[in-house]
Formats: structure tokens, sequence, C-alpha cells
């Protein structure tokens, strides 16, 4: 039953099967965090990384979104996101997305990092990605 309910759960989730940030044969295990009018949200649980900026190593997490903007088709895009678990931030170090109104692919300019997301007040969506990023232990 759990497998089935992987499948389904895998087979909801938009974009390519396999995302433009690996390789051809990455497996990914997305889980939905939240679904909400104005868009969903799907963390890939196989996504087990570090990235090193400024010489030091964050832990790195992957989510794909699918947005509903005011008047406009979906759009798809998804992060690789460094994590600072002590400084309770997080930065984009890479992406893509897609515009569904005109098929154009995005990705992240290249450039200094900006800890700019996950930030205080915390909602519950930022709470699991820094728990699953930085261990179960993390607090607030």
């Amino acid at each position: 039953m759990l497998i089935l309910a992987s499948m389904l759960l895998a087979s909801a989730v938009p974009g390519p099967s396999t995302s433009y940030l690996m390789n051809d044969d990455y497996k990914h295990q997305w889980l939905q965090i939240s679904a909400e009018a104005k868009g969903t949200m799907w963390i890939d649980l196989n996504w087990r990384k570090t990235y090193k900026y400024e010489d030091i190593d964050y832990p790195s997490i992957l989510i794909r979104t699918e947005l509903k903007k005011e008047g406009t088709p979906f759009q798809i895009g998804e992060f690789a996101l460094a994590v600072d678990c002590k400084g309770k931030s997080m930065a984009i170090h890479d992406a893509w997305g897609e515009d569904y109104a005109d098929g154009a692919l995005y990705s992240r300019p290249k450039g200094p990092l900006e800890f700019s997301f996950g930030t205080e007040p915390f909602d519950y969506i930022d709470k699991f990605l820094y728990k699953h990023a930085c261990g179960p232990d993390w607090t607030p």
C-alpha cells in the first residue's frame, strides 16, 4: 500500500521526471509538503548534499513548486537551497523554472548568495525544511 501511495504522489509532481539539476539516472523521492490556493510545494527526500559557499559547508535541500499567479497559468520552479542552520536563513544556490504560458525556461543567475529565505517568523513549511536539512533536533 505504501509503495502505491508513493507512486501516486510521485506521478502527481509536475515537470520533468528528472530535474534539470540532476544526471539523467537520478531518482527523486518527492514528498508534498504544502498545497494551497496559491500553489503546491514538494521536497526531494533523496537529495542529501552540501553546498560550499565562502569556505562554509551548508546542508542543501531541493524543492519543487507549482505556483499560481493571478490571471496567469501555473509556473513550475525548482530550487536548491543552502540552509544556514545556525543563522536561520536559506539561499537559492541553483534553480530552474518554466512558465507554462510560453514554455520559457529560466535558471538562477550565478553570483553571490542572498540568505534571505526561511527567516523568522517561521511557518510550518520553514520548520519542516529546516528539520529536514539540519536534523530533527533543530529548533527556531
